[in-house]
């Protein structure tokens, strides 16, 4: 047999809510647009759609009645449908149950589904219309799991150390089932919450669904949130110009928050200087015992990252912030309202809004998390920095060095053997933990020197999979 199926380039995938009591009375919901997908499984979603013109909305919606009619269905459902750049509009399937993603619906129609769900199984009528039914304002979902993005999203476990939620209001709701002290297990989907924004029109909407990201502090587990946060500030998410496979065309190794622009690397930047300058004055009242004020440091910083870049700046006090200056003359107005100690706080950078930033000191360094961006940066004078090119290189290990499997599961199969040469990005085993099969890569060139497991086997996090000499 020969299956023809229709080709769709660049696809969208929106679907329409449906509601239908025993008694014959099926209404719709409107639209949620679900195109940002990542292995078939969406990310973002949200309700209107952008993309469709009032014309297919009413014809899509009038399909997805009469398909719920025709087969007399009862209770809440979704029919899927993907959608053409011409917006011609093909059918995909039924799911008969709650989605994921139906509070972007409930935002915006102010209808609670489940309740509605649990009416009609009483044998109750719908006390709607289809005329009661409009949507108001814009409304965004972000799916939080936990996995690594920098890993190609590789599902993380362990237990919840620190776990805070953005505040609640009439406009940010979350629906989650853990807490701090949880354990995210390997034996279910790394979901952990789903964070859900409410305004007026889409771009307000995308604006409180960045901020509410940026807010989120969760350690423990590795999350998606910086992923998120980068997706949300996409310059072709926010025109509305995506489709299914946005992201994986986007990340195709996965998403590394280290790797944002230099604009966002030299903002970093900026931070440390001015944490590293308030921790210095700080030190020096303490030791001093005179005011802050009072005492001057060297202004004058070399921040280095974590891979090749590296800023410089000079820095000046003032009352609502600080002014930086580079190596080329340009002065940058900086206000925020941290202090030494805070772990989140506003930061603004010349005429632009505050965001939020979170910050982090590791030893002599600092670890900046914005935007989407991950960053330790390390704050040195002018005069270490001369003197660290007279410092040694480490040298890699000629002995054999263990490869680790990154999360608890069951190793599906190895597709190496011993005495083999492998190069950097291919797959040496799969994993399968949390309903997924996770394809791990050699992160270097290497040989094989000796396989410690065997296929079938139950693996621990951070238990040796192979051992193997980096060449």
């Amino acid at each position: 047999r020969v299956f023809v199926e229709k080709y769709i380039e660049n696809p969208r995938h929106i679907e329409i809510q449906v509601i239908a009591d025993k008694f014959g009375n099926v209404l719709h919901l409107g639209e949620r647009e679900c195109s940002l997908q990542r292995r078939h499984q969406k990310v973002i979603e949200e309700a209107p759609c952008a993309f469709l013109d009032e014309s297919t909305r009413q014809q899509m919606t009038a399909q997805a009645v009469a398909l719920a009619k025709a087969v007399d269905y009862v209770s809440a459902g979704t029919v899927e449908f993907v959608v053409d750049s011409q917006q011609n509009f093909y059918f995909l399937e039924m799911n008969t149950r709650l989605q994921v993603e139906h509070p972007v619906t409930e935002m915006v129609t102010g209808i609670d589904l489940v309740e509605c769900m649990i009416r009609i199984a009483a044998g109750e009528h719908l006390d709607l219309n289809q005329s009661d039914i409009t949507a108001n304002g814009w409304a965004v979902e972000s799916r939080i799991y936990a996995e690594d993005p920098s890993r190609n999203f590789l599902p993380s476990t362990g237990r919840l150390f620190y776990y805070r939620e953005p505040p609640l209001s009439d406009s940010v709701r979350i629906d989650t089932g853990v807490f701090e002290g949880a354990e995210v297990s390997m034996h279910y989907d790394p979901m952990i919450a789903k964070l859900i924004v409410h305004q007026k029109s889409r771009k307000q909407a995308f604006e409180l669904m960045a901020s509410s990201l940026d807010q989120y502090r969760v350690s423990g587990v590795v999350t998606n949130i910086p992923f998120l946060q980068a997706l949300v500030r996409n310059r072709s998410v926010l025109s509305g110009e995506m489709h299914t496979q946005f992201i994986e065309h986007l990340y195709p190794q996965g998403y590394d928050c280290d790797s944002e622009s230099s604009d966002d690397l030299a903002t970093g930047a900026m931070i440390a200087v001015i944490a590293h300058y308030m921790h210095e004055q700080r030190a020096a009242d303490i030791d001093s015992q005179h005011k802050m004020n009072d005492w001057k440091v060297p202004s004058n910083w070399v921040v280095q990252g974590n891979t090749d870049e590296t800023f410089q700046f000079k820095i000046s006090a003032f009352d609502a912030g600080h002014v930086l200056t580079d190596p080329e003359g340009r002065d940058f107005t900086i206000s925020h309202d941290w202090v030494p100690g805070m772990r989140m706080f506003h930061f603004g950078l010349e005429s632009a809004d505050k965001r939020w930033v979170q910050i982090a000191r590791h030893r002599a360094s600092y670890q900046i998390d914005f935007f989407g961006l991950r960053r330790l940066f390390n704050v040195v004078s002018p005069c270490a920095t001369r003197y660290n090119q007279y410092m040694l290189k480490e040298r890699l290990s000629e002995s054999a060095v263990d490869f680790l499997s990154p999360m608890p599961g069951r190793l599906q199969s190895l597709l190496v053997v011993e005495n083999q040469p492998v190069k950097k990005g291919e797959v040496v085993a799969i994993v399968e933990a949390m309903k997924m099969e996770n394809a791990l890569r050699a992160e270097c060139d290497a040989t094989v020197a000796k396989i410690l497991v065997k296929s079938g086997d139950s693996l621990t996090t951070d238990q040796p999979i192979l051992t193997w000499h980096q060449n």
